[in-house]
């Protein structure tokens, strides 16, 4: 028997001025009964009002709600026991919805005594679920309750995963790398100092870099210091940035006060136009010019400035304090310093500016004894571009006993075959001490670091033959392949039969009587002066044809010329030969 009130006509609902579709008699359920919740869902859907699920509700907002009498299809009952069926509900009739577990105390109180309106009652969209899936409406299309799969939400009782889990295996295991050019530097022992370095290492990893290095044309021939700031840039070129080779055509008019006890000798024009022509044929062997990988260029813009607007732009944002606190300052103060020095660091600065403005260049490099002028420049740039500079320095190159290798220390290895033969260059680096091999094997070769360390365990015999590793690879990366082999072809001569003596560095000699031993070590050019030549002498360092001569007056005759040759030998693996003319 039907109620009153079933017999009564039902109106449209309306919500916020919309008419709800027509309600749908269900035949299935009556007047007293409790509905289920997939039976509570389609009557929502059907006559399309909100709806809020009890565990949102405070007790007092449900209360107030159990006692008012009840309007046809008005719920009140969900299953608790399941809040991500009510989750997929929310999703399913498209109204934002957030967890409880994830809402903050205050804003769930705020909300249960907050009473619930109709949706769009103000006119707005409500938030959009996490993740929005809403499907179409259409007449007469089933209801599909969203699978967990669907709606991103575990299923009751199952941990969620973290975004981390969720990731796909090429995802969670990205394809290698290429390495960081900075860590090629520092694993190999290049980098000395630098003044930002998280920031550079930053952004040599994900963009092309143009830096660049200066080099003061002070002599004809690059030397072995020189070779060492070849093979960085020749690293840094391999991984994808662009080297700037840079000649001091306006530097080298001053000369670089750094680790010097006195003035440099001020060269004229010409002689720095030719040292810098000899230069560049020095630089094509080792970086490559071509299709813009690197630039060459001469600093002449210093010789067109103007003093004064020099001074009053430049100069002012240099502090004289810390100019003379600077090391290549410092070590001259008792000594004295010229003016005409002094101005040699905002000279390097400005270099640095001018290629930040006419080629992008941001980083700089030097040897370590350059490490002031370099944050001079660093500084320039930021102070008058507020962009980002960055410079840091090499290690230095060191001979036996740990002494600095150059002109200045009298013992420089020029990579000029006419001032340092490709015999004596070979034997040079064969002669390397025990505890620098493995150093310089990463310095100045190209050679795996694994195959390196590995050399690092060798001890003996096996050591020496390290050595003879890293002469033939340098001697080949400077002089070639062929000129490599013939060195060591030359050395080998010295111990056992088959060699090619040919090879070995050979002195024309004048000799009409008698000479003594001493003037004999200069013409070889095997002693830096006759001092040294004496102490070497004394301390039976020197060798002819196999017999020791302990005395500078010794005197040399036509008799001592066996076939035309005369065999000297310095020390244990330097060995020469004079051609009597």
């Amino acid at each position: 028997m039907q109620s009153e009130q079933d017999r009564t006509p039902q109106k449209p609902l309306q919500s916020s001025g919309r008419t709800s579709p027509p309600p749908t008699k269900n035949p299935a359920i009556t007047y007293g009964e409790q509905p289920s919740p997939l039976q509570n869902l389609q009557m929502r859907l059907t006559v399309g009002e909100g709806f809020t699920p009890p565990e949102v509700r405070s007790q007092s907002a449900r209360g107030k709600q159990d006692r008012t009498p009840q309007k046809p299809l008005q719920l009140r009952g969900a299953d608790k026991s399941a809040p991500y069926k009510n989750l997929q509900m929310r999703l399913i009739v498209g109204e934002g919805f957030t967890p409880p577990e994830v809402r903050s105390q205050s804003a769930q109180r705020k909300q249960d005594r907050t009473p619930q309106k109709p949706l769009q009652s103000s006119g707005r969209t409500s938030p959009p679920p996490t993740k929005t899936l809403q499907p179409t409406r259409r007449a007469n299309r089933p209801l599909q309750i969203l699978s967990y799969s669907q709606t991103n939400q575990p299923p009751r009782g199952e941990k969620m995963q973290t975004p981390h889990e969720m990731q796909t295996p090429h995802q969670m295991h990205p394809p290698h790398q290429p390495q960081n050019a900075y860590d090629i530097l520092n694993e190999r022992g290049f980098i000395a100092q630098c003044t930002h370095e998280d920031e550079l290492r930053e952004l040599m990893a994900k963009e092309p870099v143009t830096f660049y290095i200066g080099y003061d044309p002070t002599a004809d021939s690059l030397t072995a210091g020189h070779f060492l700031t070849l093979m960085a840039l020749a690293h840094l070129q391999k991984a994808g940035h662009r080297p700037i080779t840079l000649m001091g055509t306006g530097t080298g008019m001053v000369g670089d006060p750094s680790d010097r006890t006195d003035m440099r000798r001020v060269m004229s024009a010409e002689e720095v136009a030719n040292n810098i022509a000899c230069f560049k044929k020095q630089f094509s062997r080792f970086i490559d010019y071509t299709d813009d990988k690197a630039i060459m260029v001469e600093n002449a813009w210093l010789l067109d400035l103007k003093y004064v607007d020099f001074i009053r732009n430049i100069g002012v944002h240099f502090s004289i304090n810390r100019m003379l606190a600077a090391e290549c300052y410092k070590s001259r103060l008792d000594d004295g310093l010229t003016f005409f020095e002094f101005n040699y660091m905002l000279m390097q600065a400005y270099d640095f500016l001018e290629l930040y403005r006419r080629h992008g260049c941001r980083v700089q490099m030097g040897g370590n004894d350059q490490w002031s002028n370099i944050i001079a420049g660093v500084e320039l740039i930021r102070k008058t571009e507020n962009a980002s500079a960055y410079g840091f320095t090499l290690t230095l190159l060191t001979a036996n006993a740990n002494q600095k290798m150059g002109k200045t220390m009298g013992n420089a290895v020029w990579l000029d075959p006419a001032k340092t033969s490709p015999y004596v260059f070979y034997q040079y680096w064969r002669n390397t001490e025990d505890s620098s091999v493995i150093k310089n094997l990463k310095l100045l070769t190209f050679l795996p670091l694994d195959e390196i360390n590995e050399m690092a365990k060798w001890q003996g015999a096996q050591l020496n033959r390290a050595k003879e590793i890293l002469a033939y690879e340098i001697t080949k990366a400077v002089h070639g392949a062929e000129e490599a082999e013939r060195a060591q072809s030359s050395a080998k001569a010295l111990f056992s039969e088959g060699g090619d003596l040919d090879a070995m560095p050979t002195t024309e000699i004048s000799l009409d009587g008698k000479m003594n031993v001493l003037d004999l070590l200069e013409a070889m050019k095997l002693i830096p002066s006759r001092g040294e030549g004496r102490r070497l002498l004394a301390q039976g360092g020197i060798k002819i044809n196999n017999e020791k001569i302990d005395t500078h007056e010794h005197i040399i005759t036509k008799d001592d010329f066996k076939d035309g040759y005369i065999l000297v030998q310095k020390g244990k693996k330097i060995f020469h030969r004079g051609q009597r003319v």
